[in-house]
């Protein structure tokens, strides 16, 4: 399986704060976990894409000189894009997709979506093949209520979906998260993991959960998703 997101990369953003808080977040992980993308938040009205590339690279050297030598999963670089109008004009998201792919995560506003939003990530893949992947759907009640039209001409439109393994934790949310991957509304999980007090990597425990639940057709689903999606 594949953490598709999480904040592990040291001093990037408001997840691991330094190189020792991102070797144990990686020991969380067991050896059912092959993959992890590293996806600290870019906000455009802050930093330049190559700014941001900079800092990336500086945190990603410090970490891969920290795990030499350790039993780590794969590590991959990406980034969680904030949602802004004229995101669809950019051709420099192309910078910020998941390494080994063209795929962009992008964090949709915690506000009411509208269909112009929508086609804006519509467009990224129209004009530059950018494939947008909708951020942790789960904290945004799924894609329901005020955001449903938006989120279903997403979907209509070649748009694909993560959500947090958080949400396979109770059995209410669980049902609806392997409904909705089973319908093909959500295509990767990850576990959004910032730190090691509230927000430690959790795919593991997800993992448990869906097996428990006898619904280990929904790993193999996503784990064909990200071999089709992603080259590793």
């Amino acid at each position: 399986m594949v953490d598709f997101h999480s904040h592990i990369l040291p001093g990037m953003d408001d997840g691991s704060k330094s190189e020792k808080e991102s070797i144990d977040m990686l020991g969380e992980y067991s050896d059912r976990i092959t993959d992890v993308f590293l996806t600290p938040h870019f906000y455009p009205d802050r930093e330049s894409p190559n700014e941001f590339l900079k800092r990336r690279e500086k945190s990603a050297e410090v970490l891969r000189n920290a795990i030499e030598g350790k039993n780590v999963p794969v590590l991959h670089l990406g980034a969680e894009v904030g949602y802004y109008e004229g995101i669809h004009n950019s051709e420099e998201m192309e910078k910020l997709v998941i390494s080994g792919s063209r795929l962009l995560l992008v964090e949709m506003p915690f506000r009411d979506w509208n269909l112009r939003m929508a086609d804006e990530l519509i467009e990224l893949n129209r004009r530059f093949g950018i494939r947008p992947v909708m951020a942790h759907i789960d904290r945004y009640n799924f894609g329901k209520g005020p955001n449903k039209k938006a989120f279903q001409h997403f979907l209509n439109n070649r748009g694909l979906v993560q959500v947090n393994a958080e949400a396979v934790m109770s059995m209410l949310s669980r049902m609806k998260v392997v409904s909705m991957i089973r319908k093909g509304e959500i295509h990767f999980i990850g576990s959004d993991a910032h730190n090691m007090l509230m927000r430690k990597p959790n795919l593991d425990i997800a993992i448990d959960k869906l097996i428990k639940a006898k619904s280990e057709d929904v790993l193999k689903d996503l784990d064909e998703n990200v071999n089709k999606y992603i080259n590793r």
